[in-house]
Order: structure tokens, then C-alpha cells, then sequence
């Protein structure tokens, strides 16, 4: 049976949104019946593994599927291509019988696509991420840059016309002990003064809290 095309253009606005903000990350749930649909992209320049990839994480049945996404994403077209198996895997995530005759598949993509939001804050990015990251972060490439690095312990500020590393700023979302209020406020911050995060594994390194680190930001 051939691949069944989809253009999952609900996707659009929250895409075009994501880049004029810089904020090449972007996570967002969609409950559907009694499945649970965790939608992820991360395309910075530095996201060589999963640019223009989307990630369909299927939580009650702890399954990523991968699709790969053509078209020119800017003008609304995000096309994926459906094989059986990955068919199987989102109607098993919906608790269906894939014999089901009165199933309508088609009918649930537009169903699912239609539901997508029109508008994403960071916030909320920040929240589902560091909320689903136990369960995936064994299942995605490499998204963070030294992903062994999880202790921050300080600041580096960039040189003019350079800006910090989304995958770098990624490890905020994650590893440190904060509200995404906090953490989004001080992403923004750090975009702005270009200034990006040290991080390390040594132990015996003090961990710096986000109060700290705001304070040596604003620092002249």
C-alpha cells in the first residue's frame, strides 16, 4: 500500500512565529479520544539530526514516531508521508482496532491538524518539554550541545553579531530547579545582551541558581 501524503499545515503559524521570535524549539499536546499526541520540532542551525523533522511523541503508548517534513514551511506547507506501520502506531495510541471499518483515518489527521494552536508561548514550550523529557530523551537525537553538561555555573558573553545557541538554551528548559516564567524571561534576556550559558559535569564546580545568573547578566 502506498504512503498516505498529509500536508500538516495547522502547524504554520505557530512555525512562523517560532522563527521571528528565534525560538527554534517547539512542543505542544493534543489530546484526541484517549490518545495523547505530543508534537516536537527543533530547527536551529545547529539542529543538523532533526531539521525538518517532525516528532510525534504518542504518550500513552511511550512511542516517537519520526516524520520527515517537505515543502516550503514558510509558505504553509508541511507534507509527511504515512506508511502502515506508523499508521498502526497512532491508531494503536488511540486504543482503536485497526479493523475497525467505521474508523475514518483521514478524517482524524484533518481532525488532529485542525486542532493545532495558532499561538505558542515560550512558557509553555518550557513546560510540556521539561514535563515529557524523561520519557524521550532517550528516543530523539541530539537536541542540547554537551548534553553530558548539566550543571550551569555561569555566563559567557558573546562577541557582536553573534547570539547564543538554541541548543544550548535548551538545557534551561530541562536541568535547572526554576519556574518557565523564570526561565523564559531570562532566555530573552540573554538573546538580547548576546550573552550565552556555561555549563559543566564537574561535580565540584557550585551549581549557579537563575537569580545568580540574572544578576551577572545585568551586570556591566
Amino acid at each position: 500500500m502506498e504512503n498516505l501524503e498529509f500536508n500538516l499545515n495547522g502547524i504554520s503559524k505557530i512555525y512562523n512565529e517560532s522563527l521571528e521570535r528565534k525560538e527554534t524549539t517547539i512542543v505542544f499536546e493534543i489530546k484526541q479520544g484517549r490518545g495523547i499526541f505530543n508534537f516536537l520540532m527543533f530547527f536551529s542551525n545547529d539542529d543538523t539530526e532533526s531539521m525538518d523533522i517532525l516528532f510525534l511523541f504518542l504518550r500513552r503508548t511511550n512511542t516517537l514516531i519520526k516524520f520527515k517534513l517537505y515543502g516550503n514551511h514558510k509558505k504553509g506547507v508541511f507534507k509527511i508521508y504515512i506508511n502502515e506501520i506508523k499508521k498502526t502506531q497512532i491508531i494503536n495510541e488511540l486504543d482503536l482496532n485497526k479493523n475497525d471499518n467505521t474508523f475514518d483515518f483521514m478524517f482524524f489527521l484533518n481532525n488532529l491538524n485542525n486542532l493545532i494552536p495558532n499561538e505558542l508561548s515560550l512558557n509553555n514550550k518550557i513546560k510540556k518539554l521539561r514535563e515529557i523529557w524523561p520519557n524521550i530523551n532517550k528516543k530523539i537525537p541530539n537536541i542540547l550541545n554537551e548534553n553530558d553538561k548539566t550543571i550551569l555555573f555561569g555566563i559567557i558573553r558573546l562577541p557582536p553579531n553573534n547570539e547564543p545557541q538554541e541548543k544550548t538554551l535548551r538545557k534551561l528548559y530541562i536541568f535547572v530547579n526554576s519556574d518557565e516564567n523564570t526561565i523564559s524571561e531570562l532566555i530573552k534576556l540573554l538573546k538580547l545582551k548576546n550573552i550565552t550559558l556555561a555549563w559543566t559535569n564537574d561535580i565540584r564546580k557550585k551549581e549557579k541558581s537563575i537569580i545568580e545568573i540574572i544578576k551577572q547578566v545585568n551586570e556591566k
